[in-house]
């Protein structure tokens, strides 16, 4: 089997599917180029994540990664979200997954950055940029 239980379990049973309707920040990130497209939602209350969700042009990875993401996310404040975007943990955290498939979790990871910026710059609220400097290094931007 090329996925363990847990990135399986998340894949075919997926939590937070869906956009959030009146979201407070949008990340979108991917390629499809690289077959992977992934937009991620937050709705933040006092600095604090309390609702996400997700739409995924993609695959088992990615679907996985998002799924786990948003539940994760959930009750976390923003800096504490980035630090869990920033830390490569994801990939731990769902067992790890095969090599070629490992750019989907990086791809997630970028979607809540970027949401999370979205809303710092949406809510005129300063942040440093190095924060949000993950980058796919797995494809050096898909470029073949």
């Amino acid at each position: 089997m090329l996925y363990n239980d847990q990135i399986m379990e998340h894949f075919l049973h997926p939590k937070n599917m869906g956009a959030v309707r009146n979201s407070d920040g949008i990340g979108e990130v991917g390629s499809v180029h690289c077959g992977d497209v992934i937009r991620l939602f937050i709705k933040v209350d006092s600095g604090i994540i309390t609702s996400s969700g997700f739409e995924v042009f993609g695959g088992a990875a990615a679907i996985a990664s998002a799924s786990y993401l948003t539940e994760a996310i959930k009750g976390k404040t923003l800096s504490d979200a980035l630090l869990l975007a920033n830390s490569g943990e994801l990939d731990k955290a769902l067992g790890g997954f095969p090599a070629s498939r490992l750019k989907s979790a990086v791809f997630v990871c970028e979607a809540l950055q970027a949401a999370i910026k979205n809303y710092y710059d949406n809510n005129g609220i300063g942040y440093d940029p190095f924060d949000f400097a993950i980058g796919c290094s797995l494809c050096d931007g898909c470029d073949f």
